[in-house]
């Protein structure tokens, strides 16, 4: 038996995006499950898009397809080395490596006219003229 929980199919997406494959999930009516799906959509770069009726499949194919044809890079990453001092903590929202004081985003794919963000979060040594800063004076 194959992947039952959410985060068990997110780990399988991940597998199968270090090998390069990029998965679009599709969740169609009332009663699929939106965490299942986005999950294995996110893991691996893919999209994941919610369709309440089959009517409208064809806005979606036209979407997919589309950014099919406006893959501008494939395969990069993104490096953000912090200074001494700044230590990089974790990176919410996408997969990132932490080593030391640098931090590696990596993106199977960027598309044209698309942004991707993520939220990341570090500790900083408290700097010298924080803690001599004058203090307010009442009038």
């Amino acid at each position: 038996m194959g992947p039952s929980s959410p985060g068990e199919l997110a780990g399988l997406g991940a597998a199968l995006g270090r090998e390069g494959m990029t998965i679009t999930t599709l969740g169609l009516g009332l009663d699929c499950n939106e965490d299942l799906m986005q999950g294995l959509a996110r893991a691996t770069d893919g999209n994941h898009v919610f369709v309440e009726r089959p009517d409208d499949l064809v806005r979606f194919f036209d979407l997919e397809f589309g950014e099919v044809l406006s893959v501008v890079a494939q395969d990069a990453d993104v490096r953000i080395r912090c200074e001494a001092g700044v230590r990089p903590v974790r990176v919410l929202g996408r997969e990132a490596d932490i080593v030391g004081n640098e931090v590696t985003l990596s993106s199977r794919k960027c598309l044209r006219g698309k942004r991707s963000s993520c939220c990341w979060s570090w500790s900083c040594r408290r700097a010298r003229w924080a803690r001599s800063a004058p203090s307010a004076r009442r009038p």
